[in-house]
């Protein structure tokens, strides 16, 4: 199972994958993968088209091969392009978290100009004034909802 989360910078993704993270660690072995960690890993510091889109596949065939070994894997990375984060969906068992605020939280210089909201088949968490734990609540919920988790 991949559990990719997208959306802007700023608004929750990396947090709420590492609380998710910590709950799933007690039923079964879970890696998280996070796009600043790989970034450094590929030296990819580059932020325009090909950059963000050499990232993503990079990140897909990560979350794919270690899937593939029976691992949960948590994606948490801005993936700014539908076809991408759709891809990994039809391919892997995949699902797709869209974490959103209106809030300002000091990352917009980093925003994907670019993004490209899901349109189908995605859960949808919008942490604008809601706290970490009733962010995590409403995951945790959408996810039973799909059984995906027990």
């Amino acid at each position: 199972m991949i559990i990719w989360f997208t959306g802007q910078p700023g608004a929750g993704k990396s947090v709420l994958g590492q609380v998710l993270v910590a709950r799933l660690r007690t039923h079964r072995a879970v890696i998280h993968l996070d796009g600043e960690m790989l970034r450094k890993a590929t030296h990819n510091s580059h932020y325009g088209l090909m950059g963000r889109r050499a990232n993503v596949e990079a990140m897909i065939g990560l979350a794919s091969a270690l899937e593939a070994q029976d691992f949960w894997i948590v994606v948490t990375m801005v993936s700014p392009f539908r076809d991408q984060r759709e891809s990994i969906k039809t391919a892997r068992q995949a699902v797709e978290v869209y974490v959103h605020t209106a809030e300002q939280r000091g990352r917009e210089m980093y925003f994907a100009k670019d993004y490209e909201p899901p349109e189908a088949n995605y859960i949808d968490i919008d942490t604008t004034n809601i706290t970490i734990a009733d962010s995590s609540r409403q995951l945790w919920t959408a996810l039973l909802a799909k059984s995906l988790v027990q």
